[in-house]
């Protein structure tokens, strides 16, 4: 039996211990770091002894100020999509080590099990609704203006996140890549 919930509030529609399989992709990212643990060990209360968690998600790299340039950008976007940090907290993206040692600490043996790459582009952002459902005649004033402004930010990068995230023109498009890590955790 499939369930699709909320992350942060599992316990309201799963029993505890009772899931074998559980899965997050791209979303505990977007919680505030001071609750990330939290809905981790949440998701560790629901599954089954021996229960298997895959997280797949962004991972930001150790280099200083990369972290934070990453971090920024990202919850700029969030901003720009109607997040309001001061009442929905502002998103953070782990390194890798801090999503392993969260994980650990919320009671999983996690090893990573692969690695990929995410590209996109503020246009993909847009054309996704991330700034708002484009059907709605002022959203789809506004919204690309949005994307404008995320281009910018991202064509104005520091050099060393611009090679990291490879952070490019292509054509019309302005392209970045996130580095995204698949992690196998077991209860």
């Amino acid at each position: 039996k499939k369930i699709l919930a909320d992350v942060k509030d599992l316990s309201a529609v799963v029993e505890g211990e009772s899931v074998d399989v559980a899965t997050a992709r791209y979303g505990i990212k977007d919680i505030p770091k001071d609750q990330q643990l939290e809905v981790l060990k949440g998701v560790n209360g629901i599954l089954k002894p021996g229960g298997i968690f895959v997280l797949t998600d962004m991972i930001s790299p150790e280099a200083e100020g990369i972290q934070e340039w990453i971090n920024m950008q990202h919850s700029k976007k969030q901003q720009l999509g109607g997040r309001n940090i001061e009442l929905e907290g502002e998103c953070y993206i782990p390194t890798e080590q801090e999503w392993l040692a969260m994980l650990r600490k919320a009671g999983f043996e996690a090893e990573v099990f692969g690695y990929s790459t995410s590209s996109v582009s503020p246009t993909v952002w847009l054309t996704g609704n991330q700034f708002g459902d484009l059907k709605d005649p002022e959203v789809a004033i506004e919204a690309p203006k949005k994307r404008d402004v995320m281009n910018d930010l991202l064509l104005a990068a520091p050099e060393e996140a611009k090679t990291q995230f490879n952070i490019r023109k292509e054509g019309e498009e302005v392209k970045i890549d996130f580095p995204v890590v698949i992690i196998r955790a077991v209860k």
